[in-house]
């Protein structure tokens, strides 16, 4: 009548500690990136400081994740995230505050252009930073073995 305990297994165990380790690492990099966004939407950074915070975010993941197929995928979620994050941060005070309809257009209009702007910019140094990461991480994994 009763059915026996269902224990899990050590491969379920493993697979759900490889999908937290996976989700957490996407939350970390979508930090790094939301950081990387805030430099354009609040303080207007110039193109090329844009570039070269992104260039060494990547760097940095591409050296955690050797593996180019999951770096990349993480990469970019945290990317999206990241970019999200940044122009949710921007517009919360302006719907809190119940400013205007006109008002909330305008801003979203700014943080999106400024945002898509110098993200269609940065896709290159993006991914050659991943590039560079993984290979970094490959050299430095064979030279801890």
């Amino acid at each position: 009548m009763l059915e026996p305990e269902k224990r899990e297994t050590d491969s379920e165990k493993d697979r759900r500690r490889r999908i937290g380790l996976s989700w957490s690492i996407i939350c970390a990099s979508g930090l790094n990136y939301a950081g990387v966004a805030s430099l354009i939407v609040f303080w207007h950074f110039d193109l090329v400081g844009y570039i070269l915070s992104m260039f060494a975010v990547s760097i940095l993941i591409g050296v955690l994740l050797i593996d180019f197929e999951k770096t990349i995928v993480h990469s970019i979620s945290g990317l999206v995230i990241g970019n999200l994050l940044a122009a949710a941060i921007f517009l919360a005070p302006f719907s809190m505050f119940g400013e205007s309809l006109a008002a909330v257009n305008i801003a979203t209009l700014v943080v999106l252009s400024l945002i898509g702007k110098h993200l269609l910019i940065s896709v290159a140094p993006f991914l050659v930073g991943t590039i560079l990461g993984c290979l970094i991480g490959q050299q430095l994994d064979d030279m801890r073995l």
